[in-house]
């Protein structure tokens, strides 16, 4: 696990870390989005952007305040992570489905799905 705020070093430390073990999973926390391809590229196994994870957690706050249940919160922040993270590793995004109430929010839970 490498949890560096200095990007150079973060950068050189996962370089280093793959060329010494080829084999070892190497995950990395970095601060912003634009940093993933680089420490992919670098040899990353796993890359956590905070600003993504910041991003998750309003998205989050956003639908509690909105009345949304628990459950459903879950479910959709899994879904925007698996997502997420599937866009971050590629280099075509994902196709895109917004699931978006088609009739009022009832109980807090969304009553469909509207593809754009």
């Amino acid at each position: 696990m490498v949890a560096i705020s200095d990007a150079i070093v973060t950068r050189r430390t996962v370089s280093l870390a793959r060329e010494l073990n080829p084999d070892l999973h190497i995950i990395v926390r970095t601060r912003y989005m634009s940093e993933v391809g680089e420490l992919f590229d670098l040899g990353a196994s796993e890359v956590i952007p905070e600003e993504f994870e910041t991003s998750v957690e309003i998205f989050s706050g956003v639908l509690k305040q909105y009345g949304v249940s628990r459950q459903s919160i879950e479910q959709e922040v899994e879904e925007v992570r698996k997502e997420g993270y599937a866009m971050l590793r590629s280099t075509s995004p994902p196709p895109v489905e917004m699931r978006l109430p088609t009739r009022p929010v009832i109980n807090g839970d969304f009553e469909g799905t509207v593809n754009p």
